[in-house]
């Protein structure tokens, strides 16, 4: 996805983003499609813009609601939301581009989505993060495999303390 993103294929992005949510949600394909166009038109937007962010938070406040009812959870939609975008901005803010701060970021959200302990998901959001700079460092030939690795290994250190919250 991340590819998509960058290389601004949005329409593939959109598809991606089908697939994933349907896969990591359980969403009815019908659902995975409005909210993966939802998260799409989000992403899209940022992608262009240069200031007044907020724009995108209906999109990506959507999407957590849906989140939300569809599996019962007891999150703050729009704080989630919030938290997403705070991240993302982040990243293009000169002097605030940080991995470990961006990462600090990306587990406030995660903490806030999976309604868990900050602790049990910051390695996890400081991978992402990580995986973020690299990308970023090497923009114009990203080694997407090393990017590829950090994200697999952010998502399963994200499962495993998700995990040992739940056990």
């Amino acid at each position: 996805m991340w590819q998509a993103y960058y290389g601004k294929q949005r329409v593939r992005l959109f598809g991606l983003l089908v697939t994933t949510l349907r896969e990591q949600y359980h969403y009815s394909w019908s659902t995975a499609a409005v909210e993966g166009f939802h998260l799409a038109r989000a992403a899209a937007r940022f992608g262009e813009l240069r200031s007044d962010y907020d724009l995108v938070l209906p999109d990506l406040e959507r999407a957590y609601q849906t989140a939300a009812r569809w599996h019962h959870a007891g999150f703050d939609p729009a704080a989630v939301a919030r938290a997403e975008l705070a991240w993302w901005v982040a990243r293009r803010m000169p002097g605030d581009t940080d991995p470990d701060r961006v990462g600090e970021l990306i587990a406030d959200e995660y903490a806030l989505l999976y309604e868990t302990p900050r602790g049990d998901v910051r390695r996890a959001g400081l991978l992402r993060a990580e995986a973020a700079a690299l990308r970023d460092r090497e923009a114009a030939q990203p080694d997407w495999e090393a990017i590829g690795r950090l994200l697999t290994d952010s998502y399963r250190d994200l499962y495993a303390g998700l995990s040992s919250h739940r056990a």
